[in-house]
């Protein structure tokens, strides 16, 4: 079921890169920026417990 739902993410991301790259930037960008977010959330998680 998660293959799916990545494949479809990918498919999407696809599509919109080829369709609307100006989008797709500001898209990527916002991804990056949470998952740097969420790796600086769990490493103070970690650091608490540590």
């Amino acid at each position: 079921m998660k293959l799916i739902g990545a494949v479809v993410c990918v498919a999407f991301g696809v599509w919109l890169t080829q369709n609307h790259p100006d989008t797709a930037n500001q898209v990527l960008a916002y991804v990056i920026y949470g998952f740097n977010y969420l790796i600086a959330f769990v490493q103070s998680l970690l650091a608490v417990k540590g």
